[in-house]
């Protein structure tokens, strides 16, 4: 598997988890949304990506290119399960996920925006604020969708304090009972 659907897989699998753990709803449109913010967040904070994906004007939003390998890679290696409920696919971790080739900073701004956005937002609140940016206007389904036209004006960058309750909320993580390690 190349390195960018691997580090997407991976970073879908860490949103993925996230929310399962904190039972938060997490659709597949949601997650997408999910990592395109997480990507934009890290690009204005530290001028880096968490997958180096390719983002895409999909029909309902920004999607990484390789989306569809990294899920299907998770569904085969039993990472993750798929639940197909009516007119909603939504996601549910049944592992732990290899976070070893991500930051703090980066495994924060994934947390942050999967926590904000599935419980602040829904998927559709989400769409309007993204396709009402002009960069999103200007492109065509099927074209790149540079990440510098999303920016936020100001950087955000976890205070030090914050960073360290993550990191010590983190080291004293628990897994769950009924989970495997595997």
């Amino acid at each position: 598997m190349e390195n960018a659907v691997q580090l997407l897989a991976n970073a879908m699998h860490f949103v993925i988890y996230f929310a399962s753990l904190n039972n938060l709803k997490l659709n597949a449109t949601l997650l997408l949304k999910i990592i395109f913010g997480s990507e934009v967040q890290v690009l204005a904070s530290f001028n880096d990506s968490i997958t180096g994906a390719i983002m895409v004007k999909g029909p309902y939003g920004p999607i990484p290119d390789g989306h569809k390998k990294a899920i299907d890679y998770l569904i085969r290696q039993k990472k993750i399960k798929v639940n197909d409920n009516s007119n909603e696919i939504t996601y549910t971790s049944i592992s732990l996920p290899d976070i070893t080739q991500f930051s703090e900073e980066k495994l924060v701004i994934l947390r942050e925006a999967c926590s904000s956005m599935c419980i602040n937002f829904t998927a559709t609140m989400l769409s309007n604020y993204i396709h009402n940016n002009e960069t999103w206007q200007l492109a065509k389904i099927g074209d790149r969708i540079p990440l510098v036209g999303f920016w936020p004006h100001k950087r955000i960058i976890p205070s030090p304090e914050k960073m360290k309750a993550l990191s010590e909320e983190a080291a004293s993580f628990k897994i769950p009972q009924g989970w495997s390690k595997d």
